[in-house]
Order: structure tokens, then sequence, then C-alpha cells
């Protein structure tokens, strides 16, 4: 109801003890969480991840940057390949989450859920440590067949496929030193849809970490090059940077390539496409390269970093920073 806060008053008449409970309303797929960098030492997130509309990795990364170094998260959820849902299938009936018309609650109803793999590819792939995970099963059997049946795929079917057949997944994750990684696995999100999909959020951008955010259209998929993570550019490629502050220079690290740098950006109130500096580069391949490129005082904090490389044969990127 667009509320900051909900607070609850509770009595326990068998302790004598009253506490008010006060919770945080916030957009977990979309906002800030309200709350300081290294804040917790733990958090639950448990039985949310199946009602997120579009995007779990940015309550990932909130969750990972409130989470003290070293600290966990812990993480529930149905598994979608539970053995009532095979049962349910082979019935001819559908899994997915009825329309819940008349709910109160926007979003009660499951959006996706998740194998076993998707989970763990999901939670390893945007840099958290998992030290344990497993699927369980949190409901009693219903009757004797069901009972045997179940423990059939658990114990003989799941050995030959891999599959986790039970109930539920929990997972338990740390926070290690290494930073926060957006990735987006192809299990789970459509990758053609991704090439047009840019959230900067930082004045930098760096292959592993959160190239995922920043780069655009025109480029391959990350992969090793010299010693580091890089990805691709095809004639063109495009990346954006989030600048808040005033930005003179922009440093691309290039590998095998040659062409040309633009930065510009495109003025919101206006629509017009400024042009800010222009520099050509050639960077040999097997060795990494900073390029500088200037941004004149045209540029305007607060807009996004337009920085386009025109390199006809192809270029490695690993890094680019605005400062």
């Amino acid at each position: 109801d667009g509320s900051a806060e909900i607070v609850s008053e509770m009595y326990s008449a068998t302790f004598g003890e009253d506490h008010t409970f006060r919770c945080d309303c916030f957009d977990v797929e979309h906002d800030r969480f309200p709350y300081d960098d290294n804040t917790f030492d733990l958090v639950l997130f448990c039985e949310v991840i199946e009602h997120l509309f579009e995007n779990p990795v940015h309550t990932l990364s909130e969750i990972h940057r409130v989470l003290k170094p070293g600290g966990a998260m812990v993480l529930t959820t149905p598994n979608v390949s539970r053995f009532d849902n095979l049962v349910t299938l082979g019935r001819g009936r559908n899994i997915y989450d009825p329309y819940h018309l008349g709910s109160p609650f926007a979003g009660s109803r499951h959006l996706r859920e998740y194998t076993f793999a998707e989970l763990r590819d999901l939670v390893n792939g945007c840099g958290f440590e998992i030290d344990r995970m497993r699927d369980h099963d949190i409901y009693p059997r219903r009757g004797l067949l069901h009972a045997v049946l179940n423990e059939f795929m658990n114990r003989l079917v799941s050995r030959l496929t891999s599959g986790h057949y039970r109930f539920h997944l929990f997972v338990r994750a740390r926070k290690t030193a290494a930073p926060f990684q957006w990735r987006f696995p192809e299990s789970i999100f459509a990758s053609g849809h991704l090439t047009m999909y840019a959230q900067p959020r930082d004045a930098f951008a760096v292959v592993g970490e959160n190239d995922a955010l920043h780069f655009q259209m025109g480029w391959g998929d990350a992969r090793r090059v010299a010693g580091r993570l890089a990805r691709r550019a095809g004639s063109v490629g495009d990346i954006y940077l989030r600048c808040d502050k005033p930005v003179t220079d922009v440093t691309v690290t290039f590998s095998g390539g040659a062409g040309e740098i633009q930065t510009a950006h495109d003025r919101s109130s206006s629509g017009a496409f400024v042009l800010l500096g222009v520099t050509p580069f050639d960077a040999p391949a097997g060795a990494w390269t900073d390029v500088h490129v200037p941004v004149n005082a045209d540029f305007e904090p607060g807009n996004l970093l337009h920085v386009r490389l025109a390199a006809p044969a192809g270029v490695d990127v690993c890094a680019v920073r605005a400062e």
C-alpha cells in the first residue's frame, strides 16, 4: 500500500513479554535496500525468490552488499523438479501456479521455480560461495505408494540422472572477499533479450563483474584473453557508464584490434546526441593496452556516458573506467 514500515505489537501471556516488530517495506527487485554496506551477519532469503517477477540478480546483489564479509545468506525455495510435480505432469495436469485473482498481495503467485542446478549456478555465478546445498522433503508422504515412489526417485533415479526430486531446495552461501558478479545464466535468462538489457550502475565496467549491466550491443561472450576475462566487440560495440560526478577522461583496456573510440551522451532533456571526445587506438594481440579518450566540458554529470568502439576487425576489451 506504499507504506515504508509495518509495525506489529505482540504480547506473550506465557512469558509475560511485550514485543514491537518493525518491518521495512521496499521493492527487493528494484530498490536499494535501506541498510548500509556490511551490516548483517545473516540474511534469510526464504520463500521469496520464486515470487520475483524479472530480476533475482538485483536482489542477490543487494543481499551481497548488506552482508558482512564472511556473512551468510540462507535461501529456501520450492524445487520445480520435485517428485510431486513429475506425478502431476504425468497425470496430464499443469504444475504452474494458478492466477491469484482477489489476492490482496501483488506478486503472491509463484512466477518462477528453480531446479537444483539452476539455483546453484545462479548463486555461484553471482559470486557467493556455497558451503551447503541440498534438496529436502518438508511435507509428509501421501500414503505408502507415494512414499515408496518418492524414495525410488531420490535414491536410484537421482543417481542415474544427477537430478534432485525432493520438495524444497535449501542453500547456505557466504560473501567472500571477491566482488559481486552480475551474471545472468542462460538457463534462467533469455540470452537474446539480454543483448538489449543495460542498467548502468557504476562509472566503470569490468568483464566478469558488472559488464552485463554496462555492455549493450555488439559484444561476444566473456572468455579469457591474455590472462584476463574479456569480451570481443564486433565492428561496433557500445558501453554505458553512470557518472554522477564530473568526468574528463575514459580509460579503455584493449587487446588485439585497432579503430576509434568515441565518448558521448544523450541529453535526456533535449534528446540530442553530444559527441564529447574521439581517440584512435591500435592494441597488439597477446597483451593489454590502456587507451585514454578525453571527455570535454560539455558532459553533464548525471547523464549516462556512452563509450562507442569502432573496430572494423573487432577488438577485445576487459575494462573501461571514467575519471
